[in-house]
């Protein structure tokens, strides 16, 4: 789960199962979007909260074909190759799956968006001393920032102060 996805009480966003030493495989559930992104092989990186420091280097082992009905999410299997610390079900663990093929976004302040509706917003950029309205595809947000996937090809910067005031075509002084 990322911070901001919602779950519900009983339903879980991963598990560890294993009966032996070596046979140890984590579940995790993911969204549609990060579920499409990964591929069987893919390495990761397993913590476990009981271990502070210690990564185990694993793999993505399988990809759900269907939907967990509990939580919405498909689930990837991940290999727990450990044979040098104990590790039980219900351990807290973190992952991070590195997809082979790598998204490049742009990266702007939240408060240069100055509407956004599902995944379409509004931002203004400066343009021959006027602002322009730009359409972009919002990917995700981060915190304090913004990914863009799209409609900001050619700008190198976006407006942040008073943005919310701008109509398009009105004109700008830029301070530096």
């Amino acid at each position: 789960m990322e911070e901001g996805e919602i779950t519900g009480p009983g339903v879980p966003v991963y598990y560890i199962m294993g009966v032996q030493q070596a046979d140890w495989k984590l579940v995790a559930g993911l969204t549609d979007k990060n579920w499409g992104r990964i591929k069987k092989g893919e390495k990761a990186k397993i913590t476990l909260d009981a271990y502070p420091g210690w990564t185990i280097e694993s793999e993505v082992r399988r990809l759900s074909d269907v939907a967990n009905p509990l939580s919405g999410t498909l689930d990837v299997e991940l290999s727990i190759p450990s044979r040098d610390k104990r590790i039980a079900a219900g351990m807290l663990a973190h992952i991070e799956i590195i997809p082979s093929v790598k998204a490049e976004y742009i990266i702007i302040p939240v408060e240069a968006l100055v509407s956004s509706n599902g995944r379409t917003g509004v931002v203004y950029v400066p343009k021959d001393g006027v602002a322009e309205k730009r359409i972009v595809k919002i990917q995700q947000f981060e915190g304090e920032r913004v990914a863009i996937q799209s409609g900001l090809e050619g700008a190198t910067e976006v407006i942040t102060a008073g943005s919310g005031f701008l109509e398009d075509g009105d004109k700008i002084s830029i301070e530096k």
